[in-house]
């Protein structure tokens, strides 16, 4: 399940997706700043879905020409967590 929020008015922010929400809030939330990281991404998810501590994950994804926001959807859909995906437009950093 994916619910898709555009952010109009803010020039940065393309849209934010957040995969499995019916899931229970965790304790902590895990941000990830990525760019141009599909291989990376890949393997990691994985890992921070697995940990013994409840966590969410937000992938804050800078535009990245790899496809690395795109591995992220079609990840999300594996994982036993919530998973958030912001869409920027370019690098902005944190």
């Amino acid at each position: 399940m994916s619910a898709e929020t555009n952010a109009p008015g803010n020039a940065r922010i393309k849209s934010v997706e957040t995969f499995n929400a019916e899931l229970p809030r965790a304790p902590a939330v895990v941000i990830v700043p990525t760019y141009n990281e599909r291989e990376n991404i890949e393997r990691l998810l994985p890992v921070l879905a697995s940990l013994a501590v409840p966590v969410d994950i937000l992938v804050a994804d800078d535009g990245s020409p790899d496809g690395t926001a795109d591995a992220v959807a079609s990840a999300a859909a594996r994982l036993g967590r919530r998973v958030m995906l912001m869409r920027r437009a370019g690098k902005f950093g944190l």
